[in-house]
């Protein structure tokens, strides 16, 4: 039973949603936005369903968005811009 993540809108200025297809049911889970080198410059606390978070303070550029949770983990790229 694999969640479907989905991030909108990508490319974004700032604001982005995470939300889940699937209920991946954790108290919490982790964001982690990382560099293209992998280098964490952010984090961020989610319920596994749905979350917003502003990346308005981060450079503009690509990222990677590390979504995680006790079983399941998926990476994908951020365009911020």
């Amino acid at each position: 039973n694999k969640a479907e993540i989905t991030i909108r809108p990508n490319p974004t200025s700032g604001l982005l949603s995470i939300t889940s297809t699937g209920n991946l049911n954790v108290p919490t889970g982790l964001l982690e936005l990382m560099t293209l080198t992998g280098k964490v410059v952010d984090r961020f606390e989610w319920n596994g369903k749905s979350v917003q978070i502003d990346l308005s303070s981060h450079p503009r550029g690509i990222y990677f968005l590390k979504i995680g949770t006790k079983d399941y983990t998926e990476i994908k790229k951020v365009i911020l811009q």
